[in-house]
């Protein structure tokens, strides 16, 4: 080999090597722009992780206070159910009695209607 090919092949290597070491360069660039995003999306991440473990605790008390107003209007509905029939009798039996209470009132009011009649009242 010539001292020019030599040369020449010295030249075309180190070419080579500064186009590698413009492409490391530009690597690293790019790892350095990923850590950089890998680190944003950590803090993200943790974010989230709390942001969850609050909700998480927030479902937990909307649940326990749910259950309590299950449990404290289920004690009354239960107590309206309860009274229910009673009430319905003493409905039907109210009915009943103000039927014949009518009755008793559209008769006396006939009678009277006959006495005044009788006695020329009008």
């Amino acid at each position: 080999m010539t001292n020019t090919q030599r040369d020449e092949l010295l030249l075309k290597m180190d070419q080579k090597l500064s186009d590698v070491q413009q492409d490391v360069s530009i690597l690293k660039q790019d790892v350095s722009g990923l850590k950089q995003k890998v680190s944003i999306l950590e803090q993200d991440v943790s974010t989230l992780k709390q942001d969850m473990s609050e909700q998480k605790a927030y479902t937990k008390r909307i649940s326990e206070s749910v259950a309590f107003i299950e449990v404290d209007h289920g004690d009354k509905l239960q107590s309206l159910l309860d009274m229910y029939p009673e009430f319905t009798h003493k409905f039907e039996s109210n009915k009943k009695r103000f039927s014949s209470q009518e009755k008793r009132l559209e008769n006396h009011t006939f009678r009277i209607l006959r006495i005044e009649n009788k006695i020329g009242i009008k």
